[in-house]
C-alpha cells in the first residue's frame, strides 16, 4: 500500500466536513457502522491498518461529533457482516443521518461495487466472486437507503486495484465510480486503479 500522509490528511477532513455539516440537518438520530478489515484468511493482509482506522473514525463520531449510535466490527466474515447489518439497518428511522465507514478489500465488475470480507476467497470466477462478496450499491446503500434516512455518508477507504491472485481482465481497475443518488454521498479513499493509503497522518 502507499504511503501518503498529505492525501490522507485531505480524506480524514472532508468526511468529518460532511459529518459536521450532517449534523444540522436532521432533528433525528445519527448513526454510524464502521468496518475494518485486515486480518483476511485468503486475500492481502493489510497490516492492521483498516482495524486502526475504523477505531480512530469510532472516536471521532462518537466522542467528537457525538453520534447517537456507533458500532464497529473489525475482521468480520460475510455470514458476520449480514448479521450485523441487518441489525443496524433495522435500527435506523425515517430523517436519521447514517455514515457507513468500510476499510478493506474490494473490487468491480464494471457496473457494481462489491466488498470484500475477512473469508473472501482469493480465487474464483467472476460469478463465484459476486456470491463471496457484498454489493455495495445494490445491498448496502440500497438497504440504507430504504430507511429513508435524512441523509446516507459511505466512505469507502479500499484499494481500487485487483486484490485476486487470478487476475482476470474484468477485474483489472477495481472500484469504479457509483452514483449514490439524492442523499447519498460516497467517497473513496484512493483513486481509480490506485492503493489505498497505509498510514494516518501523525498529530502536531
Amino acid at each position: 500500500m502507499q504511503h501518503s500522509s498529505a492525501l490522507r490528511a485531505i480524506c480524514v477532513a472532508a468526511i468529518l466536513l460532511v459529518a459536521t455539516s450532517l449534523q444540522t440537518m436532521s432533528a433525528q438520530a445519527r448513526r454510524a457502522l464502521i468496518i475494518g478489515i485486515g486480518e483476511y484468511q485468503h486475500l492481502k493482509g493489510l497490516e492492521g491498518v483498516p482495524q486502526r482506522d475504523a477505531e480512530g473514525f469510532a472516536g471521532v463520531f462518537q466522542d467528537k461529533l457525538m453520534f447517537d449510535d456507533v458500532e464497529v466490527l473489525p475482521d468480520i466474515t460475510q455470514t458476520e457482516f449480514r448479521s450485523e447489518f441487518g441489525d443496524f439497518i433495522d435500527r435506523i428511522e425515517e430523517g436519521d443521518t447514517v455514515v457507513f465507514f468500510f476499510s478493506g478489500h474490494g473490487w468491480s465488475d464494471g457496473v457494481e461495487n462489491y466488498l470484500a470480507f475477512k473469508d473472501t476467497p482469493d480465487k474464483g470466477t467472476e460469478s463465484s466472486r459476486k456470491l463471496n462478496t457484498v454489493p455495495l450499491g445494490s445491498t448496502v446503500l440500497a438497504l440504507l437507503k430504504s430507511r429513508k434516512p435524512g441523509a446516507v455518508v459511505a466512505f469507502i477507504d479500499a484499494c481500487r486495484n485487483n486484490p485476486f491472485a487470478d487476475h482476470t481482465k474484468s477485474l483489472t481497475k477495481g472500484l469504479g465510480l457509483l452514483q449514490g443518488g439524492e442523499g447519498v454521498i460516497i467517497a473513496y479513499a484512493a483513486g481509480e486503479g490506485q492503493t489505498a493509503l497505509a498510514e494516518l497522518p501523525e498529530e502536531t
